[in-house]
């Protein structure tokens, strides 16, 4: 039987089964969804569905990460395979650097949706420390403005910001011109990695997973202080 949720969206995956306070709101808002009728708007509902199909894709694009480092050094004595497996793991970690910063600002447009802020441009997620300055004390948006700055100011959201931006003109794995590339080699340091701590093969796998759920605490932790009452106090108009 097809879980009520992937009814909705084939694109939403079991992921989110582990992020209680998502799966809890999303159902939330899909159940107001379906009484307010099929031809009434449902915004929060919409960007909240969008915010897993983001979540999903960082996870799958993960497990190839995970999938794809850890069987590469294997092929080291079948050329062919040996080089698409490089391919196909360059191709995963980048798109996983995409998905994960793009859950972020996915999550960014519940944010404004629920805090019915009216932006002068399109919102991306280190937008809303500016977005909802002016909330209120005690409400949901200075709740969720509290989360969001505790996150700008992380070294992992960081690292990501820097490889989300790096990723528009390179690729995470490094290039080697002179030749020498140590693509099978699990420990082999890198020439140019694109941080410090990501300089290895065997150092993928642990920074996807790790920066995922760092990304999905981060989700969390935003939708709780969204559930704060948001008639303690009025929500910032910007």
């Amino acid at each position: 039987m097809l879980d009520p949720l992937r009814a909705y969206d084939p694109r939403l995956s079991h992921f989110v089964d582990g992020l209680p306070r998502y799966r809890a709101w999303l159902e939330r808002e899909l159940d107001a969804a379906r009484r307010a009728g099929p031809d009434t708007a449902a915004p929060v509902a919409t960007a909240s569905i969008y915010l897993g199909i983001k979540l999903a894709e960082a996870d799958r694009y993960a497990l190839s990460v995970v999938t794809e480092a850890r069987t590469l050094p294997r092929k080291a004595n079948a050329l062919r395979e040996y080089l698409l497996g490089w391919v196909r793991l360059s191709m995963a970690v980048d798109s996983f650097v995409f998905a994960s910063y793009g859950a972020l600002d996915a999550l960014a447009q519940v944010v404004v949706q629920v805090c019915a802020v009216t932006p002068d441009e399109e919102v991306k997620f280190p937008a809303l420390e500016r977005l909802l300055v002016g909330a209120s004390p005690g409400s949901a948006a200075a709740a969720a403005r509290a989360v969001v700055l505790d996150t700008l100011g992380a070294a992992w959201f960081r690292d990501l910001r820097r490889l989300r931006n790096l990723i528009n003109y390179r690729s995470v794995l490094p290039a080697a011109p002179g030749g020498g590339l140590p693509l099978g080699r699990a420990r082999a340091v890198w020439p140019d990695p694109p941080l410090p701590a990501l300089d290895r093969l065997d150092a993928l796998a642990p920074y996807a997973r790790d920066t995922l759920a760092r990304v999905a605490a981060t989700v969390e932790a935003v939708l709780v202080g969204l559930d704060t009452p948001r008639d303690l106090a009025k929500e910032p108009q910007a």
